[in-house]
Formats: structure tokens, sequence, C-alpha cells
């Protein structure tokens, strides 16, 4: 009988192993559920408040003005560009001037010097009727010195004959 028991215990056991494992995995599954784990907070840096932009004041479009032919007065077409201008200036009262006056190849040097200086000048001097101060505006003259173009032709003369402007602050 005993040689019976044992077989039959045998096939029971091997009958019942996977019920015993199913259980098994059933009770460590439950038992593995993790308890809550606390939740960690990061300390979140505040970005410091915007600096307020400093305000600059907007730039000027400076434009080259053309003379005729051994003269000095400013063309009636720049008034009104010389009218914006005097507006900007007078609005930033920081900003120097200085105006360069050219001349052509055509007279001679110490010629073309003067009459670079006196359509300088003529600018200035409309500048002050607009309400600039003298002191914020200084004139130079290149002369024959500094042509924008080379040649000797009308187109290249009436390029040369000019006055250009440079902003210092």
């Amino acid at each position: 009988m005993r040689n019976l028991i044992r077989p039959g215990a045998v096939v029971l056991f091997l009958l019942l192993l996977p019920f015993l494992f199913s259980c098994a995995t059933q009770k460590v599954s439950a038992t593995t559920e993790a308890a809550p784990q606390p939740v960690v907070t990061k300390e979140v840096e505040v970005a410091p408040p915007p600096q307020p932009v400093e305000e600059q004041p907007a730039g000027f479009t400076y434009h080259t003005l053309y003379f005729d032919f051994d003269r000095s007065e400013v063309l009636y077409r720049d008034k009104e560009y010389l009218d914006h201008l005097a507006e900007f200036l007078l609005a930033n009262d920081d900003t120097l001037l200085t105006i360069a006056g050219h001349a052509d190849e055509r007279g001679s040097i110490d010629y073309n010097f003067s009459l670079g200086e006196q359509r300088a000048l003529g600018i200035k001097q409309e500048l002050q009727k607009r309400g600039i101060a003298p002191e914020r505006i200084r004139i130079l003259s290149y002369g024959e010195e500094r042509p924008a173009v080379g040649g000797e032709s009308e187109d290249a003369y009436s390029q040369n004959r000019r006055a250009e402007f440079n902003e210092m602050r």
C-alpha cells in the first residue's frame, strides 16, 4: 500500500504544483506593491523681474547733400530734409554733428578747400535757423581731396560736389 501512496502523492503533488506557484505569484505581487513614496518638491528659482530697458533714441538716416557747380547755397529740394534733421537734433540734444564739405577737382586746391568749407557752413547756418546751437555742429572741408567717385565727367563731378554728415555723441 505504501507503494501506491507514493506514486499517488507524487501525482497529486505534480497536479497541485502549478496551483501553488500561481498562488505564490499572486501573493508576491500583492506584497510587492510599494507604499506611496513621499513627493519630493524641488525649489524653483524665480527669475528676477526684467530690468527696464533704457530707451535709445531712434537713429537718423543721414543723406549726402549735393551742390550746383561753383555754388555753396543749399538747394531748395534739401530744405525739407534739413527740417527733419533739425527735429532729430532738437529731440536728441546729446548728439553732435560734423558736416564735411567737398568739391570736384575743377579749380585750384585752395579754392576747392574754401568752397567745401562754404558748403558745410551753409548747411550749419540752415540748421541754426531751425534752432540748433552752433556749438553742436563742427564743419570740415576736404576740398577735392576725397572724391566720392573718380572720373572727369559731369556725372562724376556732380557726385563730388557734396556735403556729408557724421554723428558724434
